[in-house]
Formats: C-alpha cells, structure tokens, sequence
C-alpha cells in the first residue's frame, strides 16, 4: 500500500476516490514540474558551455594572431641577420686587405732594418737586395 492509500483509508469513503485522484494529478505534475526544472538546468549548463566555447574561440584567434604576428618577426629578424651576415663578411674582406696592407708595410721596413740586424746581432753579412716572397 502507498503512503497516499495509507492517508485515505482513515477518511470516509466518498472522499477517498477524489482525493486519491487529486493526490496522484499532484504527484505526476511535480514529477512534470521536476522534469521541467531538469530540463532547465540542462540548457543553463549548454548555455554555458556555448558562452565558454565562444571564449576559447576568441582565445584561440587572439593566439594565431599572436603566432602570425611572431612568424612576421622571425621573417623581419632572419632579414636583418642576412644583411648582418653580408656587412661581418665585407668587415672580414676590409679586415684581411688591412691586414694585407699592414703585413706589406712591416715587411718594406724589416727589408730594409734586417741586413743590419743580422750584421750587428749575428755576424751574418747579407749580399745584394732582400726580396720579398
């Protein structure tokens, strides 16, 4: 037995079929109303979802932005590192003609310096020219 037959058995008898009848219309409309207030909840919770989907939609746009953004830097930036990259081997081709020069202006002037330095440091006498080669 329900505890809803359990209720209307004390009653009298002419009111125990209509309030039977009452007590189970209640029972299925809050069941319906229960239903409804799911049902509720469950779009609350998609509506959320849907709001949160369109922030990491937002997220992740704001992200390739911010990678396309750094791929044009890294672009820019492999530019100038060739054009630095041009300007260390034309530092490097002034530096070795210096260099050069430099090698060809000490040794004009050791040619010269070296046939007494050898007379006076060694005894060596040099004949004739030194020659550079």
């Amino acid at each position: 037995m329900s505890s809803i037959e359990e209720v209307l058995k004390d009653l009298p008898k002419e009111i125990q079929l209509p309030l039977y009848k009452a007590f189970t219309i209640v029972k299925e409309e809050s069941k319906e109303l229960i239903a409804r207030e799911e049902i509720k909840k469950v779009w609350e919770a998609i509506s959320d979802l849907t709001e949160a989907q369109k922030s990491t939609e937002q997220r992740i746009n704001e992200l390739a932005e911010a990678q396309r953004k750094t791929e044009e830097k890294v672009s820019e930036l492999t530019v100038a590192l060739n054009k630095l990259t041009g300007v260390v081997a034309d530092l490097q081709e002034e530096v070795g003609g210096i260099s050069h020069t430099v090698g060809h202006i000490l040794e004009d002037k050791a040619i010269v310096k070296l046939p007494k330095i050898f007379k006076e440091e060694y005894g060596i006498a040099v004949e004739g020219k030194l020659k550079r080669g």
